[in-house]
């Protein structure tokens, strides 16, 4: 890596940026399947991968229960794809069985009910004091979220049983720990996630104690066996933060 550089963006803001060298290999004709079109993620995904390069020659598929969200974010990508140069194509669709047929990559970003269901579980806490953050992993909220994702995810990771046995699932679905938890002890499918490569730069930038341990459960990795594994770089330090303050694990 380079040293830290500037760039003033069309907007007139000054950004910072670490200059690298892009990748020159190539992934090969690989079907990365974006399951849930989400307008905060998945362009997120294409520009990185256009930025690192090697990606060309894959398809990426857009797959979400409305169209609304395939419009939008495809047309997203396939503007910035077309900027960038590169060949790689986007298909869209509505049809879980057709996205998931030939995939090597899925990539799990699911909402169950929407910002509504969440509001609502917000709500019911309020009523009985039990106060809520964000509510995607700990506390009422959280069950009521699990209650509402794990089926669902459930159907998805057997039907990539069924269909793409071979496909890798990153799941980016919280509650992360639950999400892959259940995945590992009642399928086959064969799982990934990178949230530890988050926890790191979050050290890297003198994270303090009360929030590491706030976010613990975000990256846990359970193995089929049921044991909780960590990071081996991050590993030591957490267990030693979680001596200096409370904090539960769902």
């Amino acid at each position: 890596m380079g040293k830290m550089k500037t760039i003033v963006a069309s907007d007139g803001v000054e950004y910072e940026y670490i200059p690298f060298e892009k990748n020159k290999g190539c992934a090969g004709r690989r079907r990365i399947v974006f399951i849930g079109a989400s307008y905060k993620f998945c362009h997120k995904v294409v520009r990185d991968m256009l930025l690192v390069g090697g990606f060309d020659e894959c398809e990426i598929v857009l797959l979400d229960i409305y169209k609304k969200p395939l419009v939008l974010v495809g047309d997203l990508i396939e503007k910035m794809i077309a900027q960038a140069g590169s060949s790689m194509k986007v298909k869209r669709t509505t049809d879980r069985a057709e996205a998931l047929s030939g995939a090597d990559i899925c990539l799990l970003s699911i909402t169950v009910g929407g910002v509504e269901a969440d509001m609502r579980a917000a709500e019911v806490c309020g009523k009985y004091g039990v106060p809520v953050a964000v509510g995607d992993t700990l506390g009422p909220a959280a069950l009521a979220r699990n209650l509402r994702h794990l089926p669902v995810v459930l159907e998805i990771v057997r039907d990539m049983e069924r269909i793409c046995p071979e496909a890798v699932l990153i799941n980016f679905t919280n509650p992360l720990s639950c999400v892959t938890g259940v995945v590992l002890r009642e399928t086959a499918v064969r799982l990934d996630l990178f949230d530890e490569n988050i926890i790191v730069a979050l050290i890297e930038r003198g994270l303090s104690p009360q929030d590491m341990c706030a976010i613990w459960e975000h990256i846990q990795k359970i193995s089929r066996g049921g044991e909780i594994k960590l990071c081996e770089g991050i590993a030591p330090m957490l267990t030693s933060l979680s001596t200096k303050c409370d904090m539960a694990i769902i």
